[in-house]
């Protein structure tokens, strides 16, 4: 019930399996509900971002589909984020939807889906540029 009163403009819900609720609205941008206590989530250091889409990985961290790249925040800690872009190697292009599926990632732009497959976050972490993002 409390969910109406914490969003306004409502564009995407999801519950993690810890029962968190991360919403996606049009003027608040992503918050991260637990316990009936709504943080908004904060991205002072990237100017004019757009959050289009997201999806919840199995590790507990939620992934945004942005006009930058791709955001990966941690629910336990919605204010702390990486941005991955075009200089890891993902397309430069205003990533529209995401979705996380056993470990793959599969992102798509207004031109073409793309998959990540699994383990590219780590080569990514690592400070490496991918080399093996596909059109698919």
């Amino acid at each position: 019930y409390k969910l109406i009163t914490l969003v306004k403009n409502l564009k995407k819900a999801l519950i993690s399996k810890n029962g968190t609720i991360i919403t996606l609205s049009k003027h608040d941008g992503i918050s991260i509900i637990n316990n009936n206590i709504a943080v908004q989530c904060k991205f002072a250091e990237i100017n004019n971002l757009k959050i289009n889409d997201f999806s919840i990985a199995n590790n507990n961290e939620v992934w945004l589909a942005t006009n930058k790249g791709v955001i990966i925040l941690s629910i336990d800690k919605p204010n702390s984020y990486k941005l991955y872009d075009a200089r890891h190697g993902l397309p430069e292009r205003n990533l529209k939807k995401i979705e996380c599926l056993n470990g793959d990632l599969f992102v798509g732009s207004e031109e073409e889906i793309f998959h990540l497959r699994s383990g590219w976050i780590d080569a990514l972490q690592n400070n490496n540029k991918l080399t093996y993002v596909s059109a698919i």
